[in-house]
């Protein structure tokens, strides 16, 4: 988890990738509903895309449906933080995982020394 935190941090922190996190008890909004993106090749010309869990997702074409697309991800920004205030959470939030994951070893339970049925099992065959 700690890599992925920190590589959206590093996308965050370039030119290219701008991070708005909804702080942990923000009243219900409408972006719970799902995920969804609005691409913006001009004033012009824009697209929405809604993915599907199983599937292509949904193209959105419709100028009237992009709107209420651009319209929602307005009103998220509206409760969001700060794109440096995000970057502040998400630095304090990296923290909290450790550098390397815990390693544990994988056992049977028994004491040293002690076989189990397929160990013995294997140790006739």
């Amino acid at each position: 988890m700690r890599t992925q935190l920190t590589r959206l941090r590093d996308l965050a922190t370039g030119d290219r990738v701008t991070v708005h996190l909804l702080p942990q008890g923000t009243a219900p909004h409408p972006g719970l509903r799902g995920v969804f993106w609005t691409l913006a090749f001009s004033p012009r010309h824009s697209l929405a895309y809604t993915p599907h869990p199983r599937g292509p997702g949904h193209l959105v074409t419709d100028a009237t449906h992009i709107k209420g697309y651009t319209d929602l991800f307005a009103t998220l920004q509206g409760v969001a933080l700060s794109a440096a205030d995000s970057l502040r959470l998400l630095d304090r939030v990296i923290e909290r995982f450790p550098d390397e994951p815990r390693r544990r070893a994988l056992t049977t339970g028994l004491p040293h020394g002690v076989s189990d049925a397929y160990d013995t099992a294997a140790a006739k065959g």
